[in-house]
């Protein structure tokens, strides 16, 4: 793909360990696109930047994709809706 086009590659799907991500920066992907890792624990970059280098616990269930729309927002069914408001905005979809 990349020898034929010209614009960043960026990689979408799966990713949920530091490891993981550093190895698909090392095969040549401009970037990583995460949605159900960040979902699940929207602070793990912060952690991975610190050394934390824990796994996300992200099952890849799509069930956070159920509850773009409910009354409580985006959210992972595992852990909850998110204390912080700013990482649940209810209603953002309107």
């Amino acid at each position: 793909v990349r020898q034929s086009v010209s614009i960043p590659l960026s990689y979408l799907g799966g990713v949920q360990s530091y490891v993981n991500a550093k190895d698909i920066i090392a095969d040549g992907f401009d970037c990583i696109a995460l949605g159900r890792t960040l979902i699940h624990d929207p602070n793990i970059i912060n952690q991975w930047r610190r050394g934390e280098h824990i796994p996300s616990g992200c099952t890849a269930c799509n069930q956070c994709v159920s509850m773009m729309y409910s009354p409580q927002g985006t959210h992972c069914v595992v852990v909850g809706p998110q204390q912080d408001p700013d990482l649940n905005i209810v209603g953002a979809h309107n």
